[in-house]
């Protein structure tokens, strides 16, 4: 089984990433995804990885294209593939609506129009890395005349957050690989993979060339009702975002999604059940984790990444460093 790990660049210091990164290669971790949200930039402590490490695939987990310019990641993208000796993933999304407008003050479209100005951004983004003169005048982005004056000596494998369908059509379209989180393994094989297949077919491709990476946060203890807790406590953010809720309500949680809907629309606060916060988290003991890891195997996911959660007043370090313990156990 390839096994990633995601960590955080906020609530990790870089001394600890790269304590991280060192244990993780020695442990055989497939690849470490650097979750940059509004602390530290992921690329800054990738490009400190690279050379650190040698055997480790590092990626962007992800990285905001509302920030980035198609150029810059570009640029990006070829430098860290350099400095990696071709060990760089690149992770994009189009980020929070919040972190867009509130800290970068840019203008967000309207969650339905994801897919169209992603799917702009990633055109223009691999005709720069194939070598070629990009012209593109489109809705979202324009890019009079570009060319990078150098290549990537291999490939970079792109992945995008995907959980629309129209997202995941791109995926297998255009890239190596679709970054899903929060979903059951029924939703990946009866829903995902589908649309999946159906971008591919538009380019005579198949759907074992593209990858499936699956990021559900992870609460590892013993104590089952513990890691519970913490699940059910992370993922209370998750619950406040209307996409969220219609994912939920396609993954059978229908009358439990309305339920948590209804009451935050009357100022009220609907705690989800111990089912659904099991259906969307890897919680408990290390062979408990192992068996549901697998059942997102089976249902087509090619990739499992771990995000560790702390448990009680233990930090994110204590945290991560606690799950590559234990990765032996949860790959068993």
């Amino acid at each position: 089984m390839r096994l990633g790990l995601e960590i955080s660049a906020t609530e990790l210091t870089s001394t600890q990433i790269l304590r991280l990164a060192k244990e993780s290669e020695k442990r055989g971790v497939h690849s470490l995804w650097i979750n940059e949200d509004i602390g530290r930039d992921a690329v800054s402590i990738l490009g400190t990885l690279a050379a650190t490490t040698s055997k480790l695939r590092l990626a962007t987990g992800v990285i905001n294209t509302y920030t980035r310019t198609p150029f810059l990641t570009a640029m990006t993208a070829t430098t860290l593939q350099e400095l990696t000796h071709g060990r760089h993933i690149l992770g994009l999304s189009d980020a929070h609506t919040a972190s867009n407008t509130n800290m970068h003050g840019i203008v967000f479209e309207p969650w339905g129009q994801a897919p169209a100005r992603m799917r702009e951004y990633l055109i223009v983004l691999t005709r720069l890395l194939a070598g070629e003169k990009v012209s593109w005048k489109g809705k979202y982005i324009q890019v009079p005349d570009a060319k990078m004056p150098l290549r990537p000596a291999k490939p970079v494998p792109i992945y995008i957050n995907a959980r629309m369908e129209e997202m995941l059509e791109i995926a297998g379209e255009f890239i190596a690989g679709a970054h899903i989180s929060i979903a059951t393994p029924q939703w990946i094989k009866g829903f995902a993979l589908p649309h999946i297949k159906a971008g591919a077919a538009k380019k005579e491709r198949r759907l074992s060339e593209v990858d499936v990476s699956y990021h559900p946060l992870l609460c590892l203890s013993e104590d089952h009702d513990k890691a519970l807790k913490t699940a059910r406590k992370r993922l209370s953010g998750y619950f406040d975002n209307p996409e969220t809720i219609d994912l939920l309500k396609d993954y059978g949680f229908r009358k439990e999604a309305t339920a948590i809907e209804e009451a935050k629309d009357k100022g009220r606060k609907q705690e989800p059940s111990d089912k659904l916060i099991e259906a969307i988290a890897l919680v408990g003991s290390p062979e408990t984790v192992g068996k549901r890891l697998r059942q997102y195997i089976d249902a087509g996911v090619k990739l499992p990444i771990l995000r560790p959660q702390p448990i009680d007043n233990e930090g994110a370090y204590t945290a991560t460093e606690r799950a590559l313990h234990n990765i032996s156990k949860i790959l068993a």
